[in-house]
This record gives C-alpha cells, structure tokens and sequence, in this order.
C-alpha cells in the first residue's frame, strides 16, 4: 500500500466518524423533538411524580355469567 491509498483511507475514515459523530447528534436532537410532543399530548392532569396512577384491573372475561333466566349454567355431562 503506497502513501496516497493509506491517505484516502484516513481520509474516508475521517469522514465516516464525523459524519456519523453530527447524524447521531442532530437524530438525538430530532428524537428529543418528538418525545416533548409526546409528553405534552399524553401528560396527565394533576399527576405528580410522587402521586400512583389510578389502577384499573380487567378481570373475569373467562368466567361463564348466569344464563338467561335466572338460573346457573348447567354443569358438563359426566363422562
């Protein structure tokens, strides 16, 4: 390898990490952007951070309610 290969090659290599150094900065800058926005839409009034959110548990959508009638549900024949 002779002087001017090694030369571009540290020359590509330089620009590569600088290139790289300013996109990484300016995408950070640009994410920072949109997580403001995002909390701005979403932010809960009177949220503190000391303050639990309220929390809501689903349950029972497997469980088989009372049939029409008033009635329960009939057990499964015996085998």
């Amino acid at each position: 390898m002779n002087f001017q290969d090694r030369g571009i090659m540290i020359a590509v290599i330089v620009i590569l990490v600088g290139g790289g150094a300013v996109f990484t900065l300016w995408w950070w800058k640009l994410a920072d952007k949109w997580a403001n926005a995002e909390n701005r839409r979403f932010k809960k009034q009177g949220l503190r951070p000391s303050e639990e959110p309220k929390r809501i548990v689903v349950k029972g959508y497997d469980k088989r309610g009372p049939e029409p009638g008033g009635g329960q549900a009939p057990s499964p024949p015996k085998a």
